[in-house]
């Protein structure tokens, strides 16, 4: 772990490991704030990217108090095709 960036090889297909992972954070009451297709955005301009899509996540009820106190708060995990039977889960948390 370096700068507080955790990576985690999946055993699933990105489909299935984005999936579960959005799962998990509604499971667990965390609010999904916003979700970036980076695949898509380069699709749309005529470029090729695999499969990548950041989800920025939090907990408003414990956050915010923290980020008016000063502190950073930063979640959001990306989750990276590979290559063939390679997934990347990407997952950042920094106060």
């Amino acid at each position: 772990m370096a700068d507080g960036l955790i990576t985690v090889r999946s055993a699933h297909d990105f489909p299935t490991t984005l999936d579960r992972l959005l799962k998990v954070l509604e499971a667990k009451g965390v609010t999904v704030f916003a979700r970036i297709d980076h695949a898509a955005g380069a699709a749309s301009v005529g470029l090729a990217l695999r499969p990548t899509t950041v989800v920025v996540f939090g907990n408003p009820t414990a956050g915010t108090p923290l980020i008016q106190a000063g502190a950073k708060r930063r979640h959001r995990s990306a989750v990276e095709g590979a290559g063939v039977g390679r997934r990347w889960r990407r997952g950042q948390s920094e106060l």
